[in-house]
């Protein structure tokens, strides 16, 4: 099973230096989603903010890029 890493881009970049067995891309894809989603949550539980800006980028082991998910990509904002 493919190994992947999340790396998250907020105030401060935070490197994943184990990776998460998943079967694929979409699981990781999805599993990037439910991140930034609880990333936002706690700023939101914290702050009272969210940063949309903020991202998580996603490498397949051994460094091959996999995708870049921003925060704005995650959540509909609606007035």
């Amino acid at each position: 099973m493919p190994r992947f890493y999340f790396h998250v881009h907020n105030s401060v970049e935070i490197r994943d230096p184990e990776g998460v067995e998943l079967p694929s891309l979409t699981d990781a894809r999805s599993e990037a989603v439910r991140a930034a989603r609880a990333l936002m949550a706690d700023d939101i539980t914290a702050k009272g903010e969210i940063t949309l800006s903020h991202s998580i980028t996603v490498e397949h082991e051994g460094g091959a890029p996999g995708f870049v998910l921003p925060f704005r990509t995650c959540v509909e904002i609606r007035p």
